[in-house]
């Protein structure tokens, strides 16, 4: 992924005042897939991804970011500069909100294509995205092999549920049914909502 700043990015980064965490929010999840200079925020997506992996604990974490320190961060970076917001909007940042980037000059993503925003249901034909790989690593999997009867029972329980979602929340939604299976003890140290073990907010 060949990420390229502007001078008004590197700029507005470097400011003394901005904390580490709101660095990498922008630099690793907001701003690599931004498009004509806007990004749409996926906020399950956007705590997973910043999420760190307690080499001590397998299935915890060393970091996560609660729903607060998540939109502290957000309005960190508004605050330098970095993220703008449409001028009726004010309160919480919501998820599938679009965000404006002021500084950037990106008129395709890192990759060089849109992203696919598009929702739909589960079939029995899923099959994970070509990104997945990456995915496990940020939910903290060993690896990104799975087999035929864990996608199975993934497939049969995400549809039974009827959500529809895009292709990156079903990979993030896969990964997290392979992390419960494979790391138990997360899930049975604590309660976890359907709408949590299938990715859905």
């Amino acid at each position: 992924m060949n990420l390229i700043l502007t001078e008004d990015e590197l700029r507005l980064l470097s400011a003394p005042g901005l904390s580490h965490e709101a660095r990498s929010l922008y630099l690793l999840f907001i701003r690599p897939f931004a498009l004509n200079g806007k990004a749409m925020l996926d906020l399950r997506a956007l705590q997973d991804q910043m999420s760190v992996q307690d080499s001590r604990s397998p299935g915890g974490y060393s970091y996560r970011p609660d729903d607060g320190t998540l939109q502290e961060l957000l309005f960190e970076l508004t605050g330098h500069g970095l993220v703008t917001r449409a001028h009726d909007k004010d309160g919480l940042f919501e998820d599938g909100e679009t965000v404006f980037l002021p500084a950037a000059d990106c008129s395709l993503t890192a990759e060089g294509r849109k992203p696919d925003l598009r929702l739909f249901p589960i079939s029995e034909n899923w099959r994970p995205s070509d990104r997945f790989p990456a995915t496990a690593v940020k939910m903290g999997l060993d690896g990104s092999d799975w087999s035929e009867r864990e996608l199975a029972d993934f497939i049969a329980s995400a549809w039974a549920d009827g959500r529809v979602q895009s292709a990156s929340r079903w990979d993030v939604a896969f990964a997290r049914f392979l992390r419960s299976r494979r790391y138990p003890r997360e899930y049975y140290t604590r309660p976890v909502s359907g709408s949590e073990r299938y990715g859905d907010d």
